[in-house]
């Protein structure tokens, strides 16, 4: 949420109004366009898959502060090359 904020601010863009330029969005379209059956589906089975890792790592970790936030920093870097993969 915070990213889709960031962006509509550097894009001059109301950060309430919706667009269509969420990661799920993106990869829903870049699966709907190369027509993969399913395409919804696989969308939210993408994006479950690639976030528990961390979510478990979270838990599992509660009490080290400096792995979350060491955490927190690898989620924003591969959340970025992943957008920015898939909005090219």
């Amino acid at each position: 949420m915070l990213f889709s904020i960031f962006r509509r601010k550097r894009q001059k863009a109301h950060a309430m109004q919706p667009d269509s330029l969420h990661l799920h969005t993106l990869i829903f379209a870049r699966l709907s366009a190369r027509k993969v059956p399913s395409a919804n589906a696989k969308t939210s089975l993408l994006i479950i898959a690639s976030i528990t890792p961390f979510m478990l790592i979270s838990v599992l970790c509660y009490q080290h502060t400096v792995l979350l936030i060491a955490l927190c920093v690898v989620f924003i870097l591969i959340y970025t090359f992943a957008y920015r993969a898939v909005r090219i």
